[in-house]
């Protein structure tokens, strides 16, 4: 071949190569709003994403649908078997809407639920199965997330980098919630061994803390979990060293969640038995408060006795009915309520006051035979003042020259005067 033919294809060679160079550069610019999905992808992370699926229309769709997946996101994996199984709430339905998908590899089997297997892939079990099978196999890399063009599913990108996730998020190819390893996450105190789980945007959605840590001005407790809104702004701890608010102490271990502006308390649950508000409340009550931090109500977390809600004096002898408002609380009553678990009360004035309650058996307060219904979500209701406000009578019962039988429903005003019965039907 002569010298100028040489040259002449040289420079047709060069050519096309120089323009396949440009095109591809054109596809998978990532900040190019015209490239292609899938070409944006592949700019991005470096790998050849998987092809687009087909609706999934049935359990062979299925299964092939998984093994593409593990192709794309675990090409090293070897699959030695995909298939498909009734759920087990019915299993003499073939085509049931939920359906179990089932992965054998050499690690061992891997089950998910598929819900509506038959209307098209369902993206979060698909990524949880995938991800299940990656770390039995000692696999760093996770699956991310399943994104969708239009109505065709496709897989994303697999990936255990932070770096590489950023990029993505900034690509706005991040769409829903992924998670790295608590080595990967750098924005907090993460306890190696454990996952991260972060916002679309990249932004720390719920980790656990390797240590004791202040976050946005409040004591976090190393060892347990810290939860954040996509802005970053702190929703969900417990607390490492005891916190005041509205004149109640919380000790260490409270879990606490926040309200939306992320810096005041919403709601405390206690880890242990403790005296607040002159109630002393067992593990797992809650307590809420206003956004301006002062206690509003708690709800108990298990059966208690609780003291009646304070109320005025004593009615004289002779009083009228009508006038002062008294104590209601008689030689008949018990000084405290035997209540089950989620009794309610109000703070008022640095004390928590008994305002609704299910009794744990048949009581008599204010002098009042009160029923225990097993049926009824509150049994005994309680006026601002203190006074019985409604309950349900167990027993016949005879008041003011008026008998009232069994089960009727006695309503009084804050004077402790009957102002409502109801018959029972």
């Amino acid at each position: 071949m002569t010298l100028p033919w040489l040259v002449l294809l040289l420079g047709l060679a060069a050519g096309v190569a120089l323009a396949w160079l440009l095109k591809r550069a054109r596809a998978t610019a990532p900040d190019d709003d015209e490239a292609p999905l899938l070409d944006r992808v592949t700019a991005i992370t470096g790998r050849s994403p998987l092809e687009m699926f087909t609706d999934t229309e049935g359990e062979q769709e299925a299964c092939e649908t998984a093994r593409k997946l593990f192709r794309f996101a675990a090409p090293s994996i070897e699959i030695l078997e995909v298939s498909t199984a009734a759920a087990e709430d019915d299993p003499r339905d073939k085509f049931a809407r939920r359906r179990a998908l089932i992965v054998k590899t050499s690690k061992g089997t891997f089950t998910q639920d598929i819900e509506c297997i038959k209307e098209g892939l369902v993206a979060a079990p698909f990524v949880a199965l995938v991800n299940e099978a990656l770390g039995a196999h000692g696999i760093r890399e996770r699956l991310l997330q399943i994104g969708y063009d239009g109505d065709q599913p496709l897989a994303y990108f697999a990936t255990g980098d932070g770096a590489t996730a950023a990029r993505l998020q900034r690509a706005g190819l991040l769409t829903e919630p992924f998670e790295l390893p608590a080595e990967q996450v750098a924005a907090l105190p993460c306890k190696p061994g454990t996952r991260a789980r972060l916002h679309p945007n990249a932004v720390v959605e719920h980790a656990v803390l390797a240590e004791d840590s202040t976050l946005q001005g409040f004591p976090c407790a190393g060892g347990s979990a810290v939860e954040l809104d996509e802005h970053g702004r702190l929703r969900a701890f417990v607390l490492a060293a005891p916190r005041t608010w509205g004149g109640l102490t919380f000790p260490r271990g409270t879990a606490m969640t926040t309200w939306e502006d992320g810096k005041a308390p919403l709601e405390a649950t206690l880890s242990a038995e403790i005296t607040l508000g002159g109630v002393r409340f067992p593990e797992g009550s809650t307590i809420e408060f206003e956004e301006d931090g002062t206690p509003t109500w708690a709800i108990t977390g298990a059966d208690i006795d609780i003291p009646l809600p304070s109320s005025p004096p004593e009615k004289p002898a002779g009083a009228t009915a009508k006038g002062t408002p008294y104590r209601t609380r008689g030689p008949k009553g018990a000084a405290t309520i035997t209540c089950k678990k989620g009794a309610c009360l109000d703070f008022c004035d640095g004390r928590f006051e008994l305002r609704r309650a299910a009794l744990s058996g048949d009581q008599v307060i204010a002098g009042i035979p009160c029923l225990a219904d097993d049926d009824a979500t509150f049994d005994v209701y309680f006026h601002a003042n203190g006074s019985l406000e409604q309950a349900v009578l167990a027993r016949d019962f005879a008041r003011g020259g008026a008998t009232y039988t069994r089960l009727t429903k006695l309503s009084f005003d804050e004077e402790f005067a009957v102002i409502r019965a109801s018959s029972p039907g």
